[in-house]
């Protein structure tokens, strides 16, 4: 929506390094009981899926090509899929046409964010 801001929120936690996640992951807990966090895509990849973290941000690979919105699209139904919750509830605050975006999540814990960066077998 053009001229809407969504800071009117207040922060409740930032959460990094947790036991499970890679050190320096941070997750920011909303009072409006959101989340958000960093995201670094890298569209055209072999295959789609989570591969831990870049930097602080969940680092995602995705098939899809950065045209017309389709790494934008493809990287709101993975986590959705991936923290279980619907599409809607998943949006890309900024960063939309970037590899480095900040994604917001509605209806879900940071815990459960912090879990998909996780190393495989924990």
């Amino acid at each position: 929506m053009k001229g809407r801001r969504g800071g009117t929120a207040e922060v409740t936690a930032v959460t990094a390094g947790a036991r499970d996640a890679a050190p320096g992951f941070a997750v920011m807990e909303r009072a409006d009981g959101s989340v958000r966090f960093a995201v670094r895509v890298q569209p055209r990849a072999s295959r789609s899926g989570i591969e831990g973290v870049h930097g602080e941000a969940l680092k995602v690979r995705l098939s899809a090509p950065p045209v017309d919105g389709a790494a934008n699209d493809a990287l709101v139904a993975l986590l959705a899929e991936s923290l279980g919750v619907a599409r809607r509830d998943v949006r890309v605050v900024s960063g939309a046409a970037s590899r480095s975006k900040v994604v917001e999540v509605v209806g879900v814990g940071g815990a459960r964010v912090r879990a998909l960066a996780a190393p495989a077998g924990h």
